[in-house]
């Protein structure tokens, strides 16, 4: 079991304002790819919600509203080409309902553990972070240590724990963002 670190409600602002802005900066040239290349595994339908529901968001991921975004369970179907799209655009609607909604969170925390934790999606998930650029893929360990210290969720904690373990981020960077 975990021992929650003591934190302040204030240390938790400050480290999701921090966050998000390196989200944002590190993401800040991200752009959704032409329609063609946006989904692995969409069915026409899916393509449909898609271009119905982000097309008019393509220039600016940040754009996106946390309705519009929905659930994350979305974002494995991703291209390679589109994930930095929707991966930034996820972890920073996460952060901003982290207490509210934990269902963004399960997706998120499952589709960045899963070179951990099964095999099986290991070779899309590392294409995948292939494409994310030094600075995307230190955000993304950024924001699995901040998962790690402010999450409820024994299971969270234990997947964000193991994958920031097994050293897949370390290449990008030794120090943290959230001490």
């Amino acid at each position: 079991m975990k021992q929650k670190k003591f934190s302040t409600k204030d240390s938790f602002l400050k480290d999701s304002l921090f966050l998000i802005q390196q989200i944002e900066e590190a993401f800040k040239n991200v752009y959704l790819p032409p329609l063609e290349k946006i989904g692995e595994n969409l069915w026409e339908y899916d393509m449909e919600i898609i271009i119905a529901e982000y097309w008019n968001y393509h220039d600016d991921w940040k754009k996106i509203s946390m309705e519009v975004l929905g659930t994350g369970d979305e974002l494995p179907l991703f291209s390679k080409e589109a994930y930095p799209f929707f991966l930034a655009a996820y972890m920073t609607s996460t952060i901003k309902r982290f207490y509210e909604d934990n269902t963004m969170l399960m997706y998120l925390i499952y589709d960045l553990t899963w070179p951990v934790g099964e095999k099986e999606f290991f070779d899309s998930h590392k294409e995948k972070e292939s494409l994310l650029t030094n600075k995307q893929r230190f955000a993304t360990k950024c924001f699995l240590e901040f998962v790690k210290r402010y999450t409820d969720d024994d299971e969270f904690y234990s997947l964000a724990e193991k994958t920031l373990a097994s050293g897949i981020y370390d290449n990008y960077g030794k120090n943290t963002l959230v001490q």
